[in-house]
């Protein structure tokens, strides 16, 4: 199976589901979401990648609220998580790399670093 591909996800919807956080995930409209959490860094339609695992999670990620989330399920990879927004994700080619993660990644685990 290509780890660049989105049924890779299916291996790791078993893990995000029990954390709550759902494949796909679509959260309410921007201006209205905006409103309930101000603070809040958005990215529509992020994608969430492992240097060994691959592809691992897709939908809309709120990096105040899920942050957490992401480190908890990195831990129990044993690897960072990188998030990416989706144009990112169609530059890369496999095999993905480190530099190609870290350079292209909106945000990971490893350092909580944001571009």
């Amino acid at each position: 199976m290509n780890p660049l591909s989105s049924e890779n996800c299916d291996r790791f919807q078993p893990l995000f589901s029990r954390i709550r956080l759902t494949m796909g995930r679509q959260l309410p409209d921007a201006a209205e979401y905006r409103r309930q959490h101000p603070r809040s860094t958005v990215w529509r339609h992020a994608d969430v990648f492992a240097l060994r695992a691959g592809y691992v999670w897709h939908g809309d990620f709120d990096l105040i609220l899920d942050a957490p989330v992401l480190r908890t399920i990195a831990d129990e990879l044993g690897e960072p998580l990188y998030v990416l927004r989706e144009t990112a994700r169609r530059s890369l080619n496999p095999p993905l790399t480190n530099e190609q993660l870290t350079r292209v990644s909106d945000w990971n685990t490893r350092d909580g670093q944001r571009r």
